[in-house]
């Protein structure tokens, strides 16, 4: 997913990569924390929300303000199998009102 000028990435196990979208830059690990990523969406703010297969969740993942860096994960949401994850918002609401929508 893209996400303030840079696009990120699930690994094939644990990981979770970031590269500047510009291609001027080396690839990060940003997490090592997850089981069996698939798939992120970007809330349009400050996370991004990663699906994990294997742990059966949504995490969020904190977004830096300056440079790419490895960050801490956290469980907001319980999913049995989820596959994928989007970030919905309505034309009228704020972003602090968005919804996560596990794909399973």
């Amino acid at each position: 997913c893209l996400a303030m000028g840079n696009l990120y990435y699930t690994g094939t196990e644990k990981n979770v990569y970031a590269v500047p979208a510009k291609g001027d830059g080396d690839v990060v690990t940003v997490t090592s924390e997850l089981s069996n990523p698939r798939g992120c969406a970007w809330d349009g703010e400050s996370k991004i929300y990663i699906a994990d297969r294997s742990a059966d969740g949504i995490f969020a993942l904190p977004l830096p303000s300056l440079s790419l860096e490895e960050a801490k994960v956290t469980r907001v949401a319980r999913f049995d199998g989820a596959f994928g994850v989007a970030v919905f918002s309505s034309a009228r609401s704020s972003l602090a009102g968005c919804a996560l929508l596990p794909l399973v």
